[in-house]
């Protein structure tokens, strides 16, 4: 057995009592332990400083409950980003009797602000308060050219007006300021199609569903304009799926019946639509276009004086609606009235013309605002169609321009009368 010798014990007694008097940690120089107690005691009056500041009042504005925020701007009504604040929680929240004078306080106080007012838009669309709405949009979009949504909301109202180029320009902007907008890009799609531009329409259409690839209504969109340039198989298959995404959506199942029966490949794509149909008419029997797709159906079963009926009540309750002309001539014409049919298409071809001049006069009325004569002339071709509320609507819009013309009064309150007698009564 080894044994330890005195000379080892020494040297480890020695090692011992060097460890002892070693200290733990290496000496920092009190040079730089007073340097480092400076800075952290700087960066905690950094923050302090910040958040009891005027600098954290953004962050503070934003963490405000509803109610605290609402009692501080009646405290400090002269806050713009909290007015700006509250009118945009307002808004998301769907509250626009309230957001709209949040959001009025917040563009007054600051004018150099985009959101407020384009917001503010937002909620007079809603309303269906258009000219308010433009107005704004084009006074953002004029100052602020790169604040992409209001380019968006902007292209929605040229829409509305049926002004389909100038709300092209809208959106074309809109989706170079963010190419990955597909609401933008779904919009021009929309745009493109209405101007019988099906390529442009594809294009757009399917970057919309490149961004988002399961929106229903999208594939809709998409399955209508891949109709239109003849991908039949592929327009039927985006709209079976759009149909299955949102199975209780009766439009898209519409949709789908529609692209069925208007060029059918096989007895199953038949059979398909008529099942929907059965759906459709379950669950919506006023649709409004459910005689024409019921026409629709009888032509491709072969019941032609079937068809025939179905097509003259689309028109009777749908009389805005070209298609149902042209396949009313169709279906005379096959049962042998070709005068009736003749008829019907010289009757088809006047409508479209009509909405030639309607859609020139609306881009006309793009860059020329202000001109209440040309929305009197837009009012007299929209009752050649006929259509009364968009006639109502431009005679409004001229009245806004020309408060004492007695002319224009007097035509409005005619066709406000024809529409009050138009009107269901209710129980």
């Amino acid at each position: 057995m080894r044994t330890t010798s005195t000379d080892e014990i020494a040297v480890t007694d020695d090692l011992a009592s060097t460890e002892k008097e070693k200290p733990p940690y290496p000496s920092i120089p009190r040079a730089l332990q007073i340097a480092l107690l400076v800075s952290v005691l700087g960066v905690l009056a950094a923050g302090l400083t910040w958040w009891f500041g005027p600098w954290s009042h953004k962050f503070h504005i934003r963490h405000m409950g509803f109610l605290e925020l609402h009692w501080y701007t009646e405290s400090h009504p002269k806050d713009g980003y909290a007015w700006r604040e509250l009118g945009l929680r307002l808004a998301r929240d769907g509250d626009a009797q309230l957001a709209e004078p949040a959001l009025i306080q917040a563009t007054l106080l600051n004018p150099n602000d985009p959101e407020p007012p384009t917001a503010l838009a937002e909620i007079y669309i809603a309303k269906k308060h258009y000219k308010e709405a433009f107005e704004l949009l084009k006074s953002v979009t004029s100052r602020f050219p790169n604040y992409e949504l209001a380019h968006v909301d902007l292209g929605r109202i040229y829409t509305h007006k049926a002004s389909y180029l100038h709300a092209a320009d809208e959106f074309q902007t809109a989706v170079k300021l963010d190419p990955k907008d597909a609401v933008a890009w779904r919009e021009l799609g929309i745009c493109y199609l209405q101007m019988q531009q099906s390529a442009n329409a594809e294009q757009a259409v399917q970057r919309a569903l490149q961004l988002d690839p399961k929106n229903p209504d999208y594939l809709a969109l998409a399955s209508s304009v891949d109709a239109a340039v003849g991908k039949i198989d592929r327009a039927v298959a985006e709209a079976r799926q759009a149909a299955l995404l949102a199975p209780q959506n009766l439009p898209i199942q519409s949709n789908l019946v529609t692209i069925l029966l208007q060029s059918p490949r096989n007895p199953s794509d038949i059979a398909l639509a008529a099942q929907t149909l059965d759906y459709i008419r379950q669950h919506a029997p006023t649709a409004p276009l459910l005689p024409y797709q019921e026409g629709l159906l009888a032509e491709q079963q072969g019941h032609w004086q079937e068809a025939v009926h179905d097509f003259e009540q689309a028109i009777q309750l749908n009389p805005s609606y070209d298609a149902g002309y042209y396949a009313l001539g169709q279906a005379f014409q096959h049962i042998g009235r070709t005068a009736d049919a003749a008829k019907l298409f010289a009757l088809y071809q006047k409508r479209q013309d009509l909405r030639r001049r309607i859609e020139a006069l609306q881009i006309e009325l793009g860059s020329n605002t202000n001109n209440p004569k040309l929305y009197v002339q837009l009012a007299k071709l929209q009752l050649q169609l006929p259509d009364l509320a968009g006639a109502i609507e431009s005679l409004q819009n001229a009245h806004e321009l020309a408060p004492n013309d007695p002319t224009i009064t007097a035509h409005l309150q005619q066709l406000q009368q024809i529409q009050n007698a138009q009107a269901p009564v209710g129980p």
